[in-house]
């Protein structure tokens, strides 16, 4: 296992700017080699970038010039010709983008999205923004350290996971979302369910608010799959930092069942720093194994 490089060059800090030590994505970039953990952090920077510019820029309208300039960078990472130190070091020795400048511009889809507090009408409309950002992110981790080389299925099937790490997430960060108006929850569940988003801000939530967290859990168990016949599992499981990836969400998961859900209400399901060595050392020795 190679932990990340202590020598840093005047590029290093804005390459890191999206992971920060001791996160999962820290732990993601541990167990990959220098070379591929350099691309991680450019990925992860640029993802860092656009969503500060969705949750750290108080001015809506500089937010938007922030994302409208990434989705110009990524026109020219397509075209070889990216400015930003970030989007230059995914390019080759030849001045060719590594990863596809497409899954990219989705990823600053789904910040302008979330700056637009777009609310969604059904679960497929949800699906398909975490398609969009969730999906989009796992499967440019999956190209910088599997390759670019996917049959459809299997890159349908990484979109497919990637958005349901997405909705482990929000479920895990439904109070914060809530607290600055970022509401997931589809539309049509809270309007079945006679809620009103501010039932769902107690630390006790009403019978009816855990069964919407309920029915968000079952949706994920659609999208993230258990068994190991799954192709794009079988993919991310074979390299440490991919397993690593899936195993901390999935124990993120876990956690937040085992509770009925009632953690979620309260904020508590993050992993502790020992679950989050114990997990990702774990899941990086089965992959190892499968080499």
């Amino acid at each position: 296992m190679s932990g990340p490089a202590c020598d840093q060059t005047p590029m290093q800090p804005m390459l890191s700017e999206g992971v920060r030590p001791g996160s999962l994505n820290w732990f993601i970039c541990l167990y990959a080699s220098a070379w591929l953990r350099t691309r991680l952090h450019a990925l992860f920077s640029f993802q860092h970038a656009c969503e500060t510019a969705v949750h750290r820029v108080q001015e809506p309208d500089i937010a938007r010039i922030k994302l409208a300039w990434w989705r110009e960078e990524i026109e020219r990472y397509a075209s070889g010709s990216a400015v930003h130190p970030v989007c230059r070091s995914l390019l080759d020795e030849h001045g060719e983008p590594l990863l596809n400048p497409e899954l990219m511009g989705n990823i600053v889809d789904a910040a302008q999205m979330d700056l637009a507090k777009t609310r969604y009408p059904g679960p497929v409309d949800l699906l398909r923004y975490c398609r969009l950002g969730g999906g989009s992110l796992l499967s440019l981790q999956a190209e910088i350290l599997h390759g670019k080389s996917f049959a459809a299925d299997q890159k349908d099937s990484l979109l497919t996971i990637g958005s349901g790490i997405r909705l482990i997430e929000m479920l895990r960060d439904l109070r914060l979302n809530l607290a600055v108006g970022q509401v997931y929850l589809p539309l049509q569940w809270l309007d079945e369910s006679g809620l009103t988003i501010a039932d769902l801000h107690s630390d006790h939530p009403r019978q009816a608010a855990v069964e919407i967290t309920r029915l968000l859990g079952e949706l994920i168990r659609e999208q993230i799959p258990d068994h190991a016949d799954n192709v794009a599992a079988n993919i991310l499981t074979t390299h440490p930092s991919t397993a690593v990836n899936l195993a901390m969400h999935r124990r993120m998961f876990d956690k937040m069942r085992s509770s009925n859900y009632r953690e979620v209400f309260l904020g508590t399901t993050a992993l502790s720093a020992f679950e989050m060595m114990r997990v990702s050392w774990r899941a990086a020795r089965r992959a190892n194994r499968q080499d």
